[in-house]
């Protein structure tokens, strides 16, 4: 396999980016104690995510080198717009909007920027998983997250 054909491949390059966000989990968390298996510490979660991750990423990656896949595509720039748009949305509104209109303005804003666009199937996952994240980190972890303004 040529050079330029192995960097068109979509598995070499779905490994190395495993295999780098695997290796900023386990610097991330080399500032933190481990502790052990019973106690974890603060530091015991990214390295083990990390490590997790760099693993999965080195075998994507020979896959790639191994046999030929699928080819990468043209990058869509508006679903990653509107995906960045709606991460943004959700960091900025979410302490004078609460909790549900941003994660709903981050769903519908991420939606839209599919190709496949179906505005009752985003108004169904908007309620289903604002529901469901409430109930789980306001409800029962008792976060402090502003539900409503």
């Amino acid at each position: 396999m040529s050079i330029a054909r192995l960097l068109r491949q979509q598995d070499f390059w779905a490994g190395l980016m495993f295999m780098a966000f695997g290796a900023i989990g386990i610097g991330g968390g080399l500032m933190y104690r481990v502790g052990t298996t019973q106690e974890m510490g603060p530091g015991y979660f990214p390295r083990a995510i990390g490590v997790a991750l760099v693993l999965l990423g080195a075998i994507i990656f020979m896959r790639g080198i191994l046999a030929p896949g699928k080819e990468v595509s043209r990058w869509a720039i508006r679903p990653l717009i509107l995906l960045i748009v709606g991460i943004l949305a959700f960091a900025y509104t979410l302490e004078w909007l609460g909790f549900v209109v941003a994660a709903t303005a981050l769903i519908f804003l991420s939606g839209v920027g599919g190709k496949e666009f179906d505005f009752k199937e985003v108004i169904l996952l908007c309620a289903a998983v604002v529901t469901s994240a409430v109930l789980i980190f306001v409800k029962a972890l008792s976060l402090p997250i502003p539900v409503w303004p």
